[in-house]
């Protein structure tokens, strides 16, 4: 048996990646799951059914920029274990927020830049 695999049955965590069209309900998944959940988005992503449906048990945390994103792990760090499920929906969205994030704190600092777009 292979390292990596002998090593998922000792580990606390579960490492899931799911993958599928949009509008194929990722985000209800996430939602279902059993316990407390925390979904960490891009402001672009919407998750008011599920939420209207349980926000006593499933619980947001919308990032735009690196900043929340470290205070989101800073706070998994010190207090995850208040949630059984920890989702990071959709990593495409949020991957475009956190570049351009970063490519506007490289135009703040050096605006000839720019010219490179944004």
């Amino acid at each position: 048996m292979n390292d990596h695999i002998k090593g998922l049955d000792s580990s606390p965590f579960v490492n899931i990646c799911v993958y599928a069209d949009p509008g194929t309900g990722k985000t209800r998944l996430a939602g279902t799951s059993p316990g407390k959940v925390l979904i960490i988005r891009p402001p672009q992503e919407h998750t008011d059914s599920i939420l209207a449906k349980d926000r006593s048990r499933v619980k947001e945390w919308i990032v735009d920029d690196w900043a929340m994103m470290d205070e989101a792990l800073e706070y998994l760090r010190a207090e995850g274990d208040n949630h059984d499920w920890v989702w990071l929906d959709c990593i495409s969205l949020l991957q475009d927020v956190l570049l351009d994030d970063i490519w506007q704190k490289v135009i703040d600092e050096k605006p000839h830049r720019k010219q490179f777009g944004i």
